[in-house]
């Protein structure tokens, strides 16, 4: 997607939403913030919303604010996008539709003042071929013990004839004061097989 066919995408979708905040404002309740009409019609258009949010998430990500939101009360913070196209409470629908529409101004009006090299340049990082962000990287994973075993055991089985070798100079160092002399022992054995020769005992 270039950044013309990003801006049109962007400003529909914009649109959509504020169609969708409306909605929901004509739909609640006068005195409780609740919605007591138009239940069937929201729901569409929040599926609607949430299938091009899927479509354009990773742009957003990358042009815009990444907002949280958060309802004063609970210590959770959440993302605004997500929680805006959720049957959560209207207390806090309300509020992320209203972050999400501040969003979607800001990456509009970022592209419309970017030029095609920059825009490609966002979209394209030097020495990155996608446009997905980085993942974070699992710390819990790697002092996991069984995420080392497991790890430990797949090297091995890679690894076969490496970890054969690494295993053999392991036992024959076990006791350091015979180490020496059981590697001359290896070797001479080994010897004596390939001249043809036997073992005598």
């Amino acid at each position: 997607m270039n950044r013309t066919e990003l801006v049109a995408a962007v400003s529909a979708f914009r649109q959509r939403v504020r169609d969708y905040r409306d909605l929901m404002l004509r739909s609640r309740d006068n005195v409780m913030p609740e919605i007591v009409r138009n239940g069937r019609e929201i729901g569409e258009m929040r599926t609607e919303l949430n299938g091009e949010f899927g479509r354009l998430e990773r742009f957003i990500t990358r042009f815009g604010n990444n907002p949280r939101g958060n309802d004063g009360v609970n210590p959770h913070v959440y993302p605004v996008y997500h929680n805006a196209f959720s049957p959560d409470i209207l207390l806090r629908v309300g509020p992320s539709t209203d972050a999400v529409l501040q969003d979607l101004d800001y990456i509009a009006g970022r592209l419309n003042g970017m030029t095609d090299d920059e825009f490609a340049s966002v979209v394209n990082p030097v020495g990155r071929a996608n446009t997905e962000p980085l993942p974070e990287r699992n710390y819990w994973q790697m002092t996991n013990p069984v995420w080392l075993v497991w790890v430990a055991t797949r090297l091995v089985w890679k690894h076969k004839i490496l970890t054969g070798g690494i295993t053999i100079l392991g036992l024959l160092a076990i006791d350091y004061s015979l180490a020496w002399h059981n590697v001359l022992w290896l070797k001479d054995y080994i010897a004596i097989l390939f001249r043809g020769g036997g073992v005598s005992s």
